[in-house]
C-alpha cells in the first residue's frame, strides 16, 4: 500500500487553497457521519493525544505548549497517570540517591 503524497499540511483544509479550516464544527459533524464515530468528540481527541503523549514520555511541559495551554496546570488535567508510571519515576529518582 502506497501513501498519498500530501499536497496541503493540514488535516482539515479550508475552502481556501492552502488555508486551514476557520471553522471546524460542521465539517467534523460530516467526518463524523462519514466515518461512523458519532460518539468522538473533538476535545476527546485533544484529551486522547495529551494522555497518549504523556503516557509515551512526552513531558508535561511540551505537551502544554502544543496545546498552547497558557498554564501548565491545565495540562495536568490530561495526564492521567497511571500507577505504574508513577512507580517508574519513583524508582528513577530513588536510583539517583543510591
Amino acid at each position: 500500500m502506497r501513501r498519498k503524497k500530501v499536497s496541503k499540511p493540514y488535516v482539515f483544509c479550508g475552502g481556501i487553497p492552502g488555508e486551514h479550516l476557520k471553522e471546524i464544527k460542521k465539517t467534523w459533524r460530516k467526518v463524523r457521519k462519514l466515518a461512523d464515530i458519532s460518539d468522538v468528540r473533538l476535545h476527546g481527541l485533544r484529551h486522547f493525544f495529551a494522555s497518549f503523549s504523556l503516557k509515551k514520555g512526552v513531558d508535561l511541559y511540551t505537551v502544554s505548549k502544543f496545546l498552547e495551554h497558557k498554564n501548565i496546570a491545565t495540562t495536568t488535567r490530561y495526564a492521567h497517570l497511571e500507577l505504574v508510571h508513577l512507580k517508574k519515576a519513583t524508582n528513577i529518582v530513588a536510583e539517583m540517591f543510591k
